[in-house]
């Protein structure tokens, strides 16, 4: 009984030997930067942060990703301008939707964080027949898309 009570022990205590004599390291990793969410006042701007390690946007043609959760603190977001429909593509739906707009009064749909109706395509602060024009060359001969009123 007494040679088995030592075995046990022994059992027990090879993995603590085992481990001093290795060599280990306890890194330390934090997690910060990143995000802005500004503080100011007439003289100065602060941009902080809190364990946030990245923030922003990434995109393929397909989708579109925001990291962070102070992404898109204080921006403007105009996704959809020209989109009238918001089937995520500008084509002859749209240029309808537009034209009832523009000359019938029909309501121009507004993104929640877009200081521009969809519909105020060249970005001049009305909806008209400019604009009609302007949706009609994106959509059918390549023309430059809706000017973003976020400045991007």
């Amino acid at each position: 009984m007494k040679q088995l009570l030592i075995t046990l022990l022994g059992l027990l205590l090879l993995p603590i030997a085992a481990l001093a004599g290795s060599n280990y390291n306890l890194n330390w990793y934090i997690v910060d930067g990143g995000g802005d969410n500004a503080a100011a006042s007439a003289s100065f701007k602060m941009g902080v942060s809190a364990a946030q390690s990245a923030a922003g946007e990434v995109s393929s043609p397909s989708f579109r990703l925001k990291m962070g959760f102070w992404y898109g603190a204080h921006t403007c977001h105009c996704l959809h301008q020209g989109d009238i429909t918001g089937d995520a593509a500008i084509d002859v739906f749209d240029v309808i939707g537009e034209i009832g707009i523009a000359f019938s009064g029909e309501p121009d749909p507004q993104d929640p964080a877009c200081p521009k109706t969809r519909g105020d395509v060249d970005n001049n602060g009305v909806t008209d027949v400019f604009d009609v024009i302007y949706l009609i060359a994106t959509s059918f001969s390549g023309g430059p898309g809706p000017v973003n009123p976020c400045g991007g």
